[in-house]
């Protein structure tokens, strides 16, 4: 079944949503005040060495230091062999590099890295000296020397055909290489093409680099659409569709060096609805900041999330079944299996996470649901690990943790109740407000919108998004009145328009 890629760009939010039949996939947000630094280079410098944990703090101009692990310091004792077609060397080389932190990194020492995680809560980026630089076949890797790897998703005849391929590209024997999964069907030409353009980039890179003092930022990774036509659009995605003109002709330039051929995919979208909208999107998106998940045997997924650990717990609720109490407590474990996986996916929730399923007295029925758990799992992108299915139910995780959640994003500290909950942002507030208001005036002529709504958001509408409020105005030829009212809720918006 063929994938649609579908990107709404507005000027405070960014969302793209994967959507394989009539089921969301995978859903993304950015907005520019929260811009990721991941995939971020940085001439850095050390500003402490510490021994006892093996790693360093490095300086690279943000407001909390870098953290590097002594794992993550690449040395001339790390080596490859030629053509080495295993993607796991690089991850086995560095498990097994532990020396002394002192020995490698001295204070005020300048040094190139990159940013392997974001910040979160009190703790700094993660960095790394294993340098990466994707494209979209291929991963360039400027300091690891003569290692060439491909994904492990390539495999037979493809992956014998790509071998012989990159046994004619001329590859500069200083840096590595390693084959993504959407090269299935990539051509030398292709394959010589990206190399030539990945080491253009690194060029620039180091050139930056050496005029450059420390803290310096020497490469910026694409933002999230260019991201998403990268990395996402493959040849099992029938169409990409954007709301943006101006978005829509930088992914056709981008298209034009990286691969003309996908230009037909792209599709601009010019309805009066809301792209999400038109698409019936709007309310699952909804749904993924709620704790409760129902299921359609009528069973219910209850999801807590904080900041070490995420607590899921799965419910018969109305799901009685025909069957036995077992076979019911079965079928309602092996959907919830799918659908959690799919939440993880979704929310984009990290770390650890416990899984209470429905207790279930056969061994064979516990295996069943760990392997639909396992097999869900494998459409993340995010690397994880699942613990087999305990005597009562209970399955441990962990998800590579990148950045910030869905829910963290989106979501602050409620003001009503000092934390203990959770209500929209502000600006998620603002958002909202404009959306429903780009809505009520394509609907008909209106010349007033009078907007009653709580102080906080009233002052950021009048001065955070007054220019969107002037756009307003001026597309739809509308006076647009914000009044303040301290009995609202922070979420409560109400909106009267006049003729």
């Amino acid at each position: 079944m063929q994938k649609q890629i579908l990107i709404n760009s507005e000027p405070r939010e960014t969302r793209v949503a994967v959507v394989e039949g009539n089921t969301l996939q995978d859903y993304i947000v950015e907005r520019p005040g929260y811009k990721g630094i991941i995939g971020n280079i940085y001439k850095g410098k050390v500003d402490a060495v510490l021994p006892g944990l093996a790693a360093a703090f490095v300086d690279i101009g943000l407001e909390k230091d870098g953290f590097l692990y002594a794992g993550d310091v690449a040395t001339e004792k790390i080596d490859y062999l030629p053509l080495e077609f295993d993607e796991t060397v690089l991850e086995e080389a560095k498990k097994g590099h532990f020396e002394d932190i002192d020995k490698l990194l001295k204070k005020n020492q300048e040094i190139l890295i990159q940013v392997e995680k974001e910040a979160i809560g009190t703790k700094g980026p993660r960095l790394t000296q294993y340098i990466s630089i994707p494209g979209r076949f291929l991963v360039l890797m400027p300091l690891q020397k003569r290692h060439i790897g491909i994904s492990k998703k390539i495999e037979g005849d493809e992956r014998a055909r790509i071998k012989k391929i990159l046994a004619d590209l001329k590859v500069p024997g200083d840096v590595g290489l390693i084959v993504r999964t959407a090269a299935h069907g990539a051509s030398l030409r292709d394959f010589a093409r990206e190399l030539k353009f990945l080491l253009k980039i690194w060029g620039r890179v180091k050139n930056l680099a050496n005029r450059e003092r420390a803290p310096k930022k020497v490469y910026e990774e694409y933002d999230l659409i260019l991201r998403v036509v990268r990395d996402l659009l493959t040849e099992d995605v029938g169409m990409l569709v954007i709301d943006s003109k101006d978005e829509y002709r930088r992914i056709i330039k981008f298209l034009r060096m990286v691969l003309p051929t996908l230009r037909a995919k792209i599709k601009l979208y010019r309805g009066s609805k809301g792209l999400f909208e038109e698409y019936g999107l709007e309310k699952e998106v909804e749904k993924l900041y709620a704790k409760k998940v129902f299921l359609k045997s009528k069973g219910t997924i209850i999801i807590e999330q904080t900041e070490s650990l995420v607590a899921i717990d799965v419910n018969t609720a109305g799901f009685s079944g025909k069957k036995n109490p077992e076979e019911t407590c079965f079928l309602t474990n092996m959907e919830a299996a799918k659908e959690i996986a799919r939440q993880i996916r979704l929310r984009d929730m990290g770390g650890i996470i416990i899984i209470d399923f429905i207790d279930m007295e056969l061994r064979e029925h516990r295996h069943r649901v760990h392997q639909a758990l396992e097999e869900a799992l494998k459409r993340d992108k995010a690397k994880t690990e699942v613990l087999s299915v305990s005597s009562i139910g209970v399955v441990e995780m962990t998800r590579q943790r990148m950045g910030r959640s869905l829910q963290a994003l989106r979501q602050q500290d409620c003001p009503y109740c000092h934390g203990e909950g959770s209500v929209k942002s502000i600006s998620t507030v603002s958002i909202e407000i404009f959306r429903k208001l780009k809505k009520l005036l394509s609907e008909g002529k209106i010349r007033r919108l009078d907007i009653v709504v709580h102080p906080d958001v009233a002052n950021f509408l009048l001065k955070e998004d007054k220019g969107l409020v002037s756009f307003i105005e001026n597309r739809y030829r509308c006076r647009v009145n914000i009044k303040s009212d301290t009995t609202r809720h922070i979420e409560d918006i109400h909106i009267t328009p006049s003729q």
